[in-house]
Parts: C-alpha cells; sequence; structure tokens
C-alpha cells in the first residue's frame, strides 16, 4: 500500500503529586472528620511533523506545537457520622477549587480556568439483627479530562480515523446511588444495587 507522505511524532505525558492531611475525632456516639487535599498536574505533549518533498522529509512549521497543560486542585472537606443502637448516619461535603493554565506555543495563546465545584456525600445504615444489615448510601464524584482528552495534537497517522484534543474540556460530576444488603449469619452475603448518572460526559 502507499504511504502517507508525511510523518508525525509526538511525545506527551503526566506528571502528578498529592499532599494530603485528614484529622479524625471518634467520640461515644459522634465521629468528626475533616482533611485537605492538594494535587498538583503537569500535562505536557510536544509535538512535530514532517513532510515528504522530493523523496526526503522536511520539517513542517506549521505542525509543530508544544503544549503545556498545568491543573491544579485543591479541597477540603468536613463530614459526621452518628452511631445509634439501630441506625447509623454520615453526612458530609467536599469543596473543591480546580485552576487550570495552559500554553501553546505555536499560536502563543494562554488558556486559564477556575472552577469550583461542591460534593456532598449521605449513606445511612439500619441494623436489622447481629448478623445483617442494610446500607443506602449517595454521593458524587469529580471526574477530570486526562493529557490524551486533552491533547490538541492531530493524530493523523490513520487516516481513516484521525484523532485530536479539546483543551477546553470542564470536568464532569459523576452521580451514585447504591443500596446494599448484608447478611454474615452463615457465610457472607452481599446483594446491592447501584445507579449512577452524569450529565454532559466527557
Amino acid at each position: 500500500y502507499n504511504v502517507p507522505d508525511y510523518r508525525q511524532f509526538n511525545t506527551s505525558g503526566t506528571k502528578e503529586h498529592t499532599s494530603q492531611i485528614d484529622f479524625i475525632d471518634p467520640m461515644k456516639i459522634w465521629t468528626i472528620e475533616a482533611g485537605g487535599k492538594m494535587i498538583l498536574r503537569n500535562n505536557f505533549s510536544n509535538t512535530n511533523s514532517d513532510n515528504l518533498v522530493s523523496g526526503a522529509y522536511v520539517a513542517n512549521p506549521n505542525a509543530t506545537n508544544d503544549f503545556v497543560y498545568k491543573q491544579n486542585v485543591y479541597s477540603v472537606y468536613n463530614s459526621y457520622q452518628i452511631k445509634l443502637p439501630k441506625w447509623t448516619f454520615k453526612g458530609g461535603l467536599r469543596l473543591e477549587r480546580t485552576t487550570v493554565d495552559a500554553f501553546f506555543a505555536q499560536t502563543n495563546t494562554p488558556l486559564n480556568q477556575v472552577y469550583n465545584n461542591l460534593v456532598p456525600s449521605i449513606s445511612a445504615q439500619r441494623t436489622i439483627n447481629e448478623t445483617s444489615n442494610l446500607t443506602f448510601g449517595f454521593t458524587q464524584r469529580i471526574s477530570r479530562p486526562g493529557i490524551f482528552q486533552l491533547n490538541p495534537f492531530v493524530d493523523s497517522s490513520n487516516t481513516k480515523y484521525i484523532n485530536s484534543g479539546n483543551p477546553n474540556l470542564h470536568p464532569t460530576v459523576n452521580n451514585n446511588i447504591e443500596l446494599n444488603y448484608g447478611n454474615f449469619a452463615h457465610g457472607s452475603i452481599n446483594l446491592s444495587a447501584h445507579y449512577a448518572f452524569v450529565n454532559n460526559s466527557i
């Protein structure tokens, strides 16, 4: 088959550093939890292409780009749990602040974004007897795009399937609802129903 009259090179990756601190204060009935977390991500992509001209490959300056995408996530959370004779309730909130600092070397174009997410979680457990319980829970999770979804590099190495990322993507909120029954009388039996939904998924 005929080989393409161009060749492409792309070096990309992610460097990530995480710091976290948690505090738990268990009391007789109440348990208080609090903490903070910091995630520093540095995504990068260095791209260049060559065109075949008169039997030799020549660099194409219009298809050369260095893309830097720095994403920092700062979060704090607080949750409370109360344990009663037959019931255990737990609820909490997590506040996340995300900052994005991106730069396209070829077009000298910066991209700056700042957004906040408030993430709740609740759960309730009913003790049926000494060996069985029923648990209901609702929680949200933030899903953020990765370098392969963000990278604006146009990969046309397969002319039937051209692929490119979108650096303007925002994170999405995943909603999870779960109902679980557990019985530990003779061995272990767990039955669970789980439902998840997300709007404007990546």
